[in-house]
């Protein structure tokens, strides 16, 4: 029996993302990027043409889609361009939401809700954290 999408996104969020600003902007780009993408998801066209990086990361590119759910704080000046980790986080992704596609339960926009609200967990974390 599959999973539903939500509990396939937490239980991906487990075990690659966390309250992690740089993996979350990459969820959060991926996702966003990925509804203008052919299903499945070739993996190769999420990468910069030197290989090294994600494409479009930036947190200019996060900054809007928080701001289009409401959301004005940043979330992370270099929208994780820089972790060493996220082409493993992003292929490991990739092959979620082809999963979730292939067995029709993919649904970008929802996909794209779960991880702001993971960013605002974030926020809200930080703010406990300052008030300590």
């Amino acid at each position: 029996m599959m999973l539903s999408q939500r509990a396939v996104l937490a239980a991906f969020d487990n075990d690659y993302i966390g309250l992690s600003k740089g993996s979350l902007s990459l969820a959060l780009i991926l996702t966003r990027n990925a509804a203008s993408k052919r299903f499945p998801l070739d993996k190769n066209s999420f990468v910069t043409t030197k290989g090294g990086q994600v494409a479009g990361l930036g947190g200019g590119a996060v900054k809007k889609i928080l701001k289009d759910h409401g959301i004005e704080r940043i979330l992370s000046s270099e929208g994780g361009r820089t972790s060493r980790g996220n082409m493993e986080r992003m292929n490991a992704y990739i092959d979620v939401l082809n999963d979730l596609h292939s067995h029709n339960l993919l649904d970008l926009d929802a996909a794209e809700e779960y991880w702001v609200e993971r960013a605002q967990a974030y926020f809200d974390a930080l703010s406990v954290y300052f008030q300590t």
